[in-house]
């Protein structure tokens, strides 16, 4: 449960910082090491803890000499291990954003280091979100031949549209960064229609929200098309 786990780093750093001891944090390359091993419980936290005391109270002497490349290498073996090219080659397939993400994180944590690394995972993880959130996928629905059934025309080769009708879908919540997207695109098809348009049929299945501004929007598109004699 990985909330647990924050709650307990938490809870001990918190402590830490009351009782003056070391800040607490987890190890991303310890856990691989630990999870080559074969370890498979908290146990193995609480017995690598054991053998780290016993290490800096005995055993110091021994691995004194031991030279800071021997300990890299321990690192770069484990490191190796969160590489998984099986999930680069799928994220490439089903979604390139997050491939290029993936990527830039890397590539920041390498060159930089870990923490800015992660700040720049955040910010652009926020400013993807941002950017699906103002550019939404829509789709003008055709009837798939033989059927009662309505999808996008991308991906129906042989759709029929109705005469005089155009079915929009919009796949996104609608606010005051997107309703421009609505607006202008309806408003295009609408001019480019050849028959002309008579009735249009908004499908907001995939609209869970609308705030105030896109309201307004929504109305101004509605008083538009209504001019121009067109049933929504």
């Amino acid at each position: 449960d990985a909330n647990q786990e924050f709650i307990g780093l938490g809870a001990a750093s918190i402590a830490s910082g009351l009782f003056q001891g070391f800040p607490v944090n987890g190890s991303q390359t310890r856990s691989v090491v630990l999870d080559d091993s074969g370890a498979k419980t908290q146990m193995s936290g609480l017995i690598s803890s054991l053998l780290v005391i016993v290490t800096l109270l005995v055993l110091t002497p021994v691995f004194e000499l031991l030279p800071n490349v021997a300990l890299a290498a321990i690192v770069m073996v484990a490191g190796i291990g969160l590489f998984d090219v099986k999930e680069m080659k799928t994220l490439w397939r089903l979604q390139r954003a997050d491939f290029i993400l993936m990527v830039l994180t890397a590539l920041g944590v390498i060159v930089i280091g870990m923490l800015p690394g992660i700040l720049i995972a955040v910010v652009l993880s926020l400013l993807d979100v941002a950017r699906r959130s103002t550019t939404p996928h829509t789709a003008v629905l055709v009837q798939v031949p033989g059927t009662d059934t309505f999808r996008d025309s991308d991906n129906v080769g042989d759709g029929e549209a109705i005469p005089g009708l155009l079915i929009y879908r919009f796949d996104a919540p609608l606010f005051f960064a997107n309703v421009s997207v609505m607006t202008d695109q309806l408003t295009s098809l609408v001019k480019e229609a050849d028959p002309p348009i008579e009735w249009v049929l908004i499908d907001a299945e995939s609209i869970p929200d609308i705030d105030t501004t896109a309201l307004q929007g929504l109305g101004e598109l509605l008083e538009d098309l209504s001019d121009a004699g067109i049933t929504v």
